[in-house]
């Protein structure tokens, strides 16, 4: 995947599960880690059924066993400091053979610092429920952040510490989402 195949597909937004929510609400979903809202497992059962709630919704919105694009934003400040994240996140890079498939500069105090550019690393992957529990462990602890595309571009599973973003293909398919799980959902009007 590269920036012209990613601007096809969702316009000129970052790939982050959170800019993706902003620009294509009508087609996103949101479903919580664990029940009321918790955000943070802390108990081995909670642990547990994040990674489990994770493997679900991955599982059905990218398919078993089809190949999708695993992206990993990396930021990189100017002044040459590194964010807390940065050695998990080499490690991920490692294990999974991931690539830099593209970078942006981001300035003028805009997402995480003053000035400084976003690292699109990325790998194709093939999404089996149970490969990639660890990941999703980080991701649900924030040590990590990773988002999933399915290979031809139009869902999107994001976790995030304390739940799934889903980018549905169209606004049928998310009511669809929305019926399944429906106590995973937020009671809330905006859905967050």
């Amino acid at each position: 995947m590269d920036r012209t195949a990613w601007v096809a597909s969702f316009g000129d937004v970052l790939p982050l599960g959170y800019a993706l929510v902003q620009a294509l609400g009508t087609r996103w979903l949101r479903f919580h880690a664990l029940p009321d809202a918790k955000r943070y497992g802390d108990t081995v059962a909670e642990r547990a059924e994040v990674v489990a709630r994770g493997n679900r919704l991955a599982s059905r919105i990218l398919g078993e066993g089809q190949a999708c694009t695993m992206l990993m934003p990396r930021w990189c400040p100017l002044d040459g400091s590194h964010g807390r994240k940065s050695a998990v996140q080499g490690d991920a890079i490692r294990r999974f053979g991931m690539r830099r498939l593209w970078q942006l500069d981001v300035a003028n105090g805009q997402e995480h610092f003053e000035d400084a550019h976003l690292d699109v690393m990325g790998a194709g992957i093939t999404w089996r429920s149970g490969a990639f529990d660890d990941l999703l462990q980080q991701i649900a602890d924030d040590r990590l952040d990773a988002l999933f595309v399915s290979q031809d571009m139009t869902r999107v599973f994001a976790p995030y510490d304390g739940g799934f973003d889903l980018i549905c293909a169209t606004g049928a398919e998310r009511d669809m989402f929305k019926a399944h799980h429906k106590d995973w959902l937020s009671p809330r009007a905006d859905m967050l």
